[in-house]
């Protein structure tokens, strides 16, 4: 990534900073709007929303856009998209806010009141047997593929398995998504579990998929769940919500910085200390300079795809209209990319709908992300409201995060949707819906909820 302060300075000239504060109040909209629905301190999702934007979007923009290789149209362009976008999801926010006001709740939940023992115990065993199964699908995977991607010469190709690791990545990629998956979302319930009960076992399951998730070099999962589980805990400690949110901001963008040393950064760049930091931020979370290469590869090659992206991530094998591997050939213009070594592009949904149905899809496709985002905020924060008075709130929030995370958090993500998701539903009802089964004359039975025994 270029650093021009000539080409900055004409940035900062006429109408570039306009277009610069419309990038950022639009991604702030999309990022943070749910945030205005669940204005408490047990919000740890908005927590995490915001130190996303501050270290994905506000610390590299000067970075990115002072690339010589970005023309002025393609990023007004881009920002258009954007301020369309974020006006039809705050329009859906509020109507999905009105609709979880009013939405009746007819599942019982672990964390809709206080954790009693046999709830706690309930989660804890559903959560023990789903970290087993994580740690064991990453260690079957690596056994597969016949290496580890932290030991390997070339971390990154290894990975993601292209060049020399693709033959063996091929092999165990299945059980290397499971895996990941059900590692990275059972994490912080794990953690806040053995916090709960301070079991020998429960600490070793947790740390076991720590070192699994920072072996096979997954940034988000590995840091991530650690996170979500302080923040929680902070939060049952009464941390005021400032320092929880400064706190979580400097945690992710020192971990944005760590995962470029894990990968092989570039070495030290010219300039002073702050410009050097948002540098290396910008290479280690290249969002906006995917973002606005993505929209110049669809203004050139011009193919709409009509929503053939939306159901062709849940395939277990790659198509050609499967969403990470369609915009990462927009954005190169290449039609091969088996030696990329490349995970995809995290869009917004507002390029999305644009790339599937112009500017009418980039309305339709936020204004629906948002009702969903409006309806799993408002419903959340409700349904944990008698559960803050109680005891163990760490628990309690990180099965809550975990639940609206395969439910709520798939659907504002529909755009977006990979086999991960029915994995992230199995962990969402294993630790947030409190029903018990049991083998009755050989059938298996509902035996009530857990509150109710």
């Amino acid at each position: 990534m270029a650093w021009s302060s000539g080409h900055w300075q004409r940035w900062a000239d006429g109408s570039g900073v306009l277009t610069a504060l419309q990038i950022l109040v639009s991604l702030l909209a999309l990022t943070c709007g749910p945030i205005l629905l669940w204005r408490r301190r047990d919000n740890v999702l908005g927590y995490v929303a915001a130190a996303l934007f501050v270290s994905t979007y506000v610390i590299p923009l000067r970075p990115a856009l002072a690339s010589e290789r970005l023309d002025g149209a393609t990023v007004a362009r881009y920002a258009d998209m954007l301020a369309v976008g974020a006006a039809a999801f705050l329009l859906g926010l509020a109507l999905g806010g009105q609709i979880g006001a009013r939405s009746s709740n007819k599942v019982p939940l672990t964390f809709s009141r206080p954790l009693s023992e046999r709830v706690t115990a309930l989660v804890a065993g559903r959560a023990r047997w789903i970290a087993v199964a994580g740690a064991l699908g990453l260690l079957a995977a690596f056994g597969l593929m016949g290496y580890i991607p932290f030991f390997t010469a070339d971390r990154t190709s290894a990975k993601y398995g292209v060049g020399a690791y693709r033959a063996g990545f091929e092999r165990g990629s299945l059980l290397f998504r499971f895996g990941l998956a059900a590692a990275a979302a059972i994490l912080p319930v794990m953690l806040a579990v053995w916090w709960r009960r301070r079991r020998t076992l429960d600490l070793a399951l947790a740390c076991a998929l720590l070192t699994l998730l920072f072996f096979s070099l997954s940034r988000d999962a590995a840091f991530t769940g650690p996170l979500i589980f302080a923040v929680a805990l902070a939060v049952e400690r009464r941390w005021s919500p400032a320092v929880i949110g400064a706190a979580v901001i400097l945690v992710f963008s020192a971990g944005s910085l760590i995962s470029l040393a894990l990968l092989g950064g570039t070495g030290p760049l010219p300039g002073p200390a702050g410009q050097e930091v948002a540098s290396r931020l910008a290479s280690s979370t290249p969002d906006l300079r995917d973002h606005i290469w993505f929209v110049r590869g669809f203004e050139e090659q011009g193919e709409p795809t009509y929503g053939r992206t939306l159901l062709a991530g849940l395939a277990l094998h790659e198509t050609e209209w499967e969403p990470s591997t369609y915009a990462l050939r927009t954005l190169t213009g290449f039609s091969e990319l088996r030696e990329l070594a490349s995970g995809g592009l995290r869009l917004p949904a507002p390029l999305w709908g644009y790339s599937a149905f112009g500017w009418a899809g980039a309305a339709v496709f936020s204004a629906v992300s948002g009702v969903f985002a409006g309806w799993g905020f408002t419903k959340l924060r409700r349904l944990l409201t008698p559960a803050l008075a109680g005891p163990h709130l760490a628990l309690a929030l990180t099965a809550a995060v975990a639940f609206y995370d395969g439910t709520y958090g798939v659907l504002v993500e529909a755009y977006f949707l990979t086999s991960s998701v029915f994995v992230r539903l199995a962990v969402a009802a294993a630790v947030g819906v409190a029903v018990r089964l049991v083998l009755v004359n050989g059938r298996k039975k509902v035996a009530g909820t857990i509150h109710a025994c």
